[in-house]
């Protein structure tokens, strides 16, 4: 086994882990590396007492196979009745039904089709009237089809609709239902999904944004439009859905600051990833450039600096639409691998104090001591009955909960399972606000239950704040199961748990396998929680977090758990006696797939 690594090293793993910040945060972390100003010491066993714990094993990575981007694709074209000059034979279809038929079996793979000119339309190419006015996007509606769907399930007429050709250029409107067509399929994923998604925009014109409006609606040379919407035919009564009345309205401008808006959900929602690029199909006679007053240099930059400056796209240049192709753009999943990214132990029986360990025999969060003091059973979780357990109550005291009354609160919990096996039962996500199948609701690399257990907000990053001013952060007082709320340096120092993770590099499939161990894992004399044979059982929860290597702080990542049923009798009962376990792969579960009701090792009972 690896030797310990020692504070003053402050050697966090290297292996490539080091390219995302949360990594070398979490991973020195976990290592042991402070800042709180101490000696450098090896944690010390309280003096006559052999009640530590050692834990070793080896675990490798998932498969990156299982972390491949879904990928949503969005074709915006421009249907201005100028694409009959500039693509008379329809072949910009042919080129967006081609990159569909490539990918069109591909399960992660998703389209939608965008067609613009006055009217706005998403996956449909159905005539506009006064009694279909959900065909397209409107300032209320994005349509009755939007959304992303494979490429064999494509609404009919969704390919149809970047042949129609009528009417004027509105790039703002476009990009308006862009945003809100994104924002709409980002809202309707989980988190987990979000950030493993990969957006990808495509938008082509052939010319220049129309109409332009501006705010002076006394120049005489304003188009009717810009000046009073009412003018329009009943059919049109929904165009240019983001124009209102003597205000700018496709100016450039706007036009970057649109762009800017949607890249911005890529931060907002924490998606994979979000590339906006463009085509600029120019007429070579240059008879539209001159028939509405613009330079066609000037609609070649615009289209340019939106996806290059503004983005993070590329810039496709073409003289006519037989040329038009789609296919240099990367579309395909990307395979992620996953790394470590978190090693922590939790002795759900144990409870941090300034000066040591208190002894918590049914694991609810409250010490026995403390359950004496409030009246509740040190031997059963939920006093009360109603299905929160009694630390989660005694936590909400000001609330209306009450570890003693099933009253309060005045609803019973109405699901008791732990789907994501973060320590928090379903209902009491609920009442928090996290994500029952998310062990890390807000990717800080500390699963739920714990920051609730210490009282943190698991919906806020904090790992990397000192709550209690003693020098040492959040994160490294948790992986050391000291309290991140109470000065406790001496603590820390004399009785943290400590872990040493050496990388074994890669094996085929480009896992990552690590050899780790965990030591100086405190055990408490527990009352017994399921009688007399129960008397001193420790329950040790090991979790390992993993994430694809460049993901970054935004990705909640995946978690395995392992579990030990530990035992130890004051003053010198203890199995297992050596004080040593090796935990096998075998033992680790995913989160979402471990229950402790048959995947904890009961230590002496099964033979190791």
């Amino acid at each position: 086994m690896p030797k310990d690594l020692h504070p003053e090293a402050c050697t966090p793993i290297r292996h490539g882990l080091l390219g995302a910040g949360w990594v070398s945060l979490g991973l020195a972390v976990v290592l042991g590396c402070s800042d709180a100003g101490l000696q450098p010491r090896e944690p010390q066993p309280t003096p006559g007492v052999d009640n530590l714990l050692r834990i070793d094993g080896t675990l490798c990575s998932d498969e990156p196979e299982r972390t491949s981007y879904p990928v949503k694709i969005l074709f915006a074209i421009d249907a201005s009745g100028s694409m009959q000059f500039t693509d008379p034979n329809r072949k910009i279809r042919d080129a967006v039904h081609s990159v569909v038929e490539r990918l069109r079996t591909n399960p992660s793979v998703r389209f939608a089709i965008l067609s613009f000119n006055g009217i706005v339309r998403i996956n449909s190419a159905d005539p506009v009237s006064s009694d279909n006015r959900f065909d397209h996007v409107t300032p209320q509606s994005l349509g009755r089809h939007a959304g992303f769907y494979p490429g064999n399930q494509l609404p009919p007429g969704a390919l149809d609709s970047v042949t129609i050709r009528d009417s004027v250029t509105d790039y703002q409107g476009a990009l308006g239902a862009i945003y809100r067509l994104l924002e709409m399929d980002m809202l309707a994923s989980s988190p987990a999904e979000r950030t493993r998604t990969k957006y990808v925009v495509v938008f082509l014109s052939d010319g220049w944004p129309n109409p332009q409006c501006n705010t002076d609606c006394m120049n005489p040379q304003a188009q009717p439009v810009c000046l009073d919407r009412r003018g329009l035919p009943p059919e049109a009564r929904d165009a240019f859905p983001e124009l209102k009345s003597c205000q700018d309205y496709n100016q450039p401008y706007q036009i970057f600051a649109k762009v800017d808006q949607i890249m911005r959900l890529r931060d907002i929602y924490a998606v994979g990833d979000l590339r906006f690029h463009t085509a600029w199909l120019r007429d070579p006679n240059d008879v539209i450039s001159g028939q509405f007053g613009y330079k066609p240099e000037d609609a070649r930059d615009l289209l340019f600096k939106m996806a290059v400056h503004h983005g993070n796209g590329t810039f496709a240049d073409y003289y006519r639409g037989d040329e038009v192709t789609f296919a240099n753009i990367d579309y395909t999943s990307i395979l992620r691998p996953y790394g470590l990214s978190q090693v922590l132990v939790w002795n759900t029986n144990a409870v941090p104090t300034p000066g040591g360990f208190g002894v918590d025999s049914d694991g609810d969060g409250l010490s026995d001591e403390r359950e004496g003091e409030l009246g509740t059973d040190p031997k059963l979780g939920d006093t009360d009955g109603d299905g929160f357990r009694d630390g989660f109550e005694e936590q909400r005291l000001a609330r209306g909960f009450d570890p003693r009354l099933p009253s309060k609160p005045w609803y019973a919990c109405s699901d008791r399972t732990d789907l994501d096996a973060d320590g928090l039962l379903t209902c009491e996500e609920q009442v928090i606000g996290t994500d029952p199948r998310l062990p890390d609701s807000d990717s800080d690399r500390m699963p739920d239950g714990l920051e609730v257990r210490y009282g943190l907000d698991p919906l806020t990053q904090n790992g990397a704040m000192d709550d209690d001013a003693d020098g040492i952060f959040n994160i490294q007082e948790v992986a050391a199961q000291t309290h991140p709320l109470v000065a406790d340096p001496m603590l820390y120092r004399d009785h943290r748990t400590s872990y040493a993770i050496t990388a074994l590099g890669e094996r085929a499939g480009q896992q990552r396998c690590y050899e780790f161990s965990v030591r100086q894992i405190e055990l408490v004399g527990t009352a017994g929680q399921r009688g007399p044979a129960s008397r001193g059982v420790n329950r040790i929860l090991l979790y390992f977090g993993q994430a694809p290597l460049d993901a970054g702080e935004r990705d909640p990542g995946r978690w395995r758990i392992g579990c030990v049923d530990a035992v130890f009798v004051p003053p010198a009962y203890k199995l297992p006696a050596t004080g040593q376990f090796a935990l096998s792969e075998l033992d680790l579960r995913d989160a979402s797939r471990f229950d402790p009701r048959a995947h904890c090792v009961q230590v002496g009972m099964s033979g190791r």
